[in-house]
């Protein structure tokens, strides 16, 4: 079978086994979609573009929260080679510029929230199309209600698409600098889907929502892309309410959950989370940052098999995953820091820093390379080069295997401070501190040091209603850390930074909190 009849058994199996399947339930507008529906759907935005003179290789951008037409578009693609870009609704300006004036989509949908946005979106473009993600538009402007109820076209020609072609440009979280647009291909879509589905089981009777944003590559490339290949449900919530997810677990017997820490732990503190019920979930899939031990144990009590995994934007995200289908929660326990083993179609090794290979139980960069890698960064030669070296994406992470195959994942290499010549990873120190009962949320920073050179400052959150001061902080931490990672400074503050995927946002982190008055000799003995 060639690449093009591959990739068109790829999208479109499900319209032609089940077309009458439900595909997605839009929450905000109570509508239901059927797979065939997703099709014609896709036949409708395929013809709109066309009209429009876009063509294959253009880009087509969406600046909305979740909505149907990142799925209209998705399928779109095959009839129009079309690149989907989308962007973050809480970029600041500067970013925003930096990325349409490289991208320079031709169209872009936004989301009437927006509205003030795109003043600036046309100063960047004056000659882009927008479109209104709404009912009608009394500006002149197009809607994209008027869009989806235009007359059915018939079905347009299928491209020549290849498993090559870029079909998304995803940005990188930009926690630490610019982001980043990543190439994604649809060899990376097909392998990444198939994948997931093989690791977690998925089956067509299954559900999952999607509340985190569409325009980042967890919700959609974990979620939203693989479920829809396995012929499941997607249930689409514009953003996260813990009300009304817990009511959608309910009604709508939703049987796998993705998510990050901070919405997970919103649902464990929510005051219906001890009596929900929460027999349809097989599974919770945690991400973006490592979950705390005390949030674990909650919904391992209810007997739901909560576990963390590990992706990245260029990485596809399907990387490492526990292997839901053989481990018991008591055996998930024992491995329960670990991001889990390798899911198919990918390699990856642990390296030091002159790229040799490390055994099992020593630190080391995390690699991987595969048919889940990105294609490049657009437009960016230099920063693909960086990243990619013989063959080999370095993802900039800290990792260790065991003897099992279980990885596990300690700290970012950047955020790695050295005291006394000795590596510290924030991480450690984190997972150490979260042990107190009292600390809701914690990240810690190398800070400069007179004697070793950098030492740690632990940024705080308290649980609400608690007391906790420094000097007990202190006392805990020599408990449970040996001095050399015993952070010098502490900050006590109401949130940490995050972004819109709960991931802590280190660039505004460290603006925050990344200084001193003055220096402090030596770390605490």
């Amino acid at each position: 079978m060639d690449e093009f009849s591959l990739l068109r058994s790829f999208f479109f199996t499900r319209m032609k086994r089940h077309p009458n399947a439900e595909a997605v339930y839009d929450y905000q507008t109570g509508m239901r979609y059927s797979y065939v529906q997703l099709q014609q759907r896709a036949w409708r935005l395929s013809r709109f573009l066309k009209r429009k003179g876009l063509a294959k290789g253009d880009r087509m951008g969406i600046f909305s929260r979740n909505d149907m037409v990142y799925i209209d578009a998705y399928y779109a693609f095959p009839y129009t080679g079309i690149i989907i870009t989308s962007y973050n609704v809480h970029i600041s300006s500067s970013e925003l510029a930096f990325l349409l004036t490289r991208e320079k989509p031709r169209i872009l949908f936004y989301d009437p929230d927006f509205e003030d946005r795109t003043v600036e979106i046309q100063k960047i473009l004056p000659d882009c199309i927008l479109v209104k993600l709404s009912s009608q538009d009394t500006s002149g402007r197009d809607s994209y209600g008027d869009v989806m109820s235009a007359p059915l076209p018939d079905e347009p020609t299928l491209l020549k698409i290849g498993m090559e072609d870029t079909l998304q440009l995803l940005h990188t979280g930009g926690t630490t600098g610019l982001p980043k647009a990543a190439k994604i291909p649809c060899r990376q879509i097909y392998f990444n889907a198939v994948g997931q589905q093989n690791a977690w089981d998925l089956r067509s009777t299954d559900s999952t929502i999607a509340y985190l944003p569409m325009f980042h590559t967890g919700t959609w490339n974990t979620l939203v892309t693989p479920m829809l290949y396995s012929g499941g449900r997607v249930i689409l919530l514009r953003r996260f309410d813990p009300d009304t997810v817990l009511d959608m677990i309910q009604t709508e017997h939703v049987s796998i959950l993705w998510g990050v820490p901070t919405v997970y732990r919103r649902l464990m503190e929510h005051s219906r989370f001890e009596t929900a019920d929460f027999k349809s979930i097989r599974c919770c899939r945690c991400g973006a940052a490592p979950p705390a031990l005390d949030m674990m144990e909650k919904y391992w009590e209810k007997g739901i098999y909560f576990c963390n995994g590990y992706g990245m934007t260029e990485t596809s995200p399907g990387n490492l995953s526990m292997p839901a289908a053989t481990l018991s929660i008591t055996q998930l326990t024992q491995k329960r820091t670990s991001c889990g083993m390798l899911m198919p179609y990918n390699e990856a090794r642990i390296v030091d820093d002159q790229d040799r290979s490390l055994p099992p139980g020593k630190k080391g960069e995390l690699l991987f390379r595969g048919n889940l890698l990105f294609s490049g960064y657009w437009e960016d030669p230099e920063e693909t080069e960086k990243a990619i070296r013989n063959g080999w994406f370095h993802t900039g992470d800290m990792a260790m295997k065991d003897e099992d195959g279980f990885y596990y994942i300690v700290g970012r290499k950047k955020n790695m401070y050295i005291t006394s010549g000795e590596n510290i990873f924030p991480q450690d120190v984190e997972e150490a501190l979260f042990r107190n009962p009292n600390v809701m949320d914690v990240a810690v920073l190398g800070m400069p040091d007179k004697i070793c050179g950098e030492v740690g400052k632990a940024v705080v959150v308290i649980r609400p209603g608690e007391v906790l001061t420094e000097e007990e902080l202190r006392l805990f931490a020599q408990k449970e850390l040996p001095a050399i990672q015993r952070p010098v400074y502490y900050t006590f503050v109401k949130a940490l930074p995050r972004t819109a995927v709960g991931k802590l946002d280190m660039k505004e982190l460290k603006r925050l909190y990344g200084s001193i008055s003055g220096f402090q000799d030596g770390w605490n003995s």
